[in-house]
């Protein structure tokens, strides 16, 4: 078996020194997780708050399961009782991942932190905190809960579970959170080596690969809402919510998505979205970068026969929900959750693999750190269609204040996005 091939960074001889120690990036991590949230958190949005009402009273729709079963039980078609829930969930969601990171041994691997503040401070946390209320964040604690399962019978038993309710959640599952799943048994297939428990494996990755595939198959091929349903469905909002529902929201219920893939290619040939896609690009692919140059890493240290497969498997896992700009337009939306399952790919491959500690160079540790104060300082467009305000943050805590003191909650929801 051939010895890993050395890289520029991360390098594992231990008599290299550290550039900065490992009390740092302990520091830097909650440093920069503070600064990455308050300037992405803000209410949820009356999109989020319309997606959540929509159920099966008027037969089976796409994304109805989360209103016929969440919004039911909890009463989320009042408007505080969704802001609240919706924080909870965003609350659970990172503080899951952060235990799935404690559990996966990273922090043991490359002897510091640095590789965890990366993401931390990255703008793709910052954007997912702005997509609070959005049922992916919902669909993500079920697949971060599933992953902490050891035994692989029990994780595949809830995968199946997870992959059938993210799909009713909301079909953007297949792209955006389902490959996390595959992910532990593809790795589990190529290092084991008793055949029974590799067939086990495989038949698990392709059990699972069927079930998401007929099911989305099931979802795209299913009527789109006609206009009558959608008029119904928002004046059953009307009546029952105390918040005004955004009426754009069921156009989109309405298209199929061959429509998605139409007007998409108009945005194709608008100068304004590859300006978006270029900054975007700019904001999220350092991190994305790191994050898989940090995967390769640990493959390579693992010394498997096979470990490029891996890491081609990881690749397709954090490319993944970039596929979703075929059929949709929230650019830093795809981007950011791409980031999200790069990192998520890195805990994962970390955990699944056995290798070698590995020490981080001073070279790496500038790249993180240089990365890191660019995320810090940058600013794109989020999910409320306006750019993050940073340097001073507390002029959007007073924006906040000064509209609960003149209308209130629902008055200030109503009125904007």
């Amino acid at each position: 078996m051939s010895a890993a091939p050395s890289v520029s960074f991360a390098q594992e001889s231990s008599r290299q020194q550290q550039w900065l120690p490992d009390s740092f990036w302990k520091i830097a991590t909650a440093s920069v997780f503070f600064l990455a949230a308050i300037k992405g958190i803000r209410f949820p949005n009356r999109w989020s708050a319309t997606q959540a009402q929509v159920d099966y009273a008027y037969g089976f729709v796409k994304r109805g399961f989360f209103g016929a079963t969440v919004t039911h039980w909890f009463g989320l078609n009042h408007y505080v009782r969704f802001a609240v829930f919706s924080f909870l969930v965003l609350a659970l969601f990172f503080a899951t991942l952060t235990l799935l990171a404690k559990g996966s041994g990273i922090a043991a691997r490359w002897g510091d932190m640095a590789i965890v503040a990366l993401y931390a401070g990255s703008y793709s946390v910052t954007y997912l905190f702005s997509t609070v209320g959005y049922l992916e964040i919902f669909s993500a604690v079920l697949v971060l809960a599933v992953l902490h399962l050891a035994d692989d019978r029990v994780r595949f038993i809830g995968s199946v579970a997870v992959t059938i309710v993210g799909l009713l959640i909301h079909e953007a599952f297949l792209f955006m959170l389902f490959p996390a799943l595959l992910l532990p048994f593809v790795l589990e297939w190529l290092q084991e080596r008793d055949k029974a428990r590799r067939f086990r494996a495989a038949s698990f990755i392709g059990v699972l690969t069927v079930v998401a595939a007929v099911l989305s198959v099931k979802i795209a091929l299913s009527p789109s809402m006609s206009r009558s349903v959608a008029d119904r469905i928002a004046s059953s909002i009307i009546a029952h919510s105390d918040f005004t529902p955004r009426g754009d929201f069921f156009d989109v219920m309405t298209r199929s998505g061959g429509d998605n893939l139409q007007i998409m290619k108009g945005y194709v040939h608008s100068s304004g979205w590859w300006a978006r896609q270029v900054s975007s690009v700019a904001v999220f692919g350092p991190t994305f970068v790191l994050l898989l140059a940090a995967s390769r890493r640990v493959l390579q240290a693992a010394n498997q026969r096979y470990w490029k497969y891996g890491f081609a498997a990881v690749c397709m896992v954090s490319f993944a929900p970039l596929l979703m700009h075929f059929v949709g337009w929230d650019v830093g939306r795809w981007n950011g959750f791409a980031c999200f399952m790069a990192f998520l790919s890195l805990l994962t491959v970390t955990r699944f693999t056995q290798g070698r500690p590995l020490q981080a160079s001073a070279k790496w540790q500038r790249a993180v750190l240089i990365v890191l104060l660019f995320s810090m300082s940058s600013g794109s467009l989020l999910m409320y269609g306006k750019d993050d305000k940073f340097f001073p943050v507390l002029d959007k805590f007073r924006e906040t204040l000064l509209g609960l003191r003149d209308g209130g909650l629902i008055h200030m929801v109503n009125s904007g996005d």
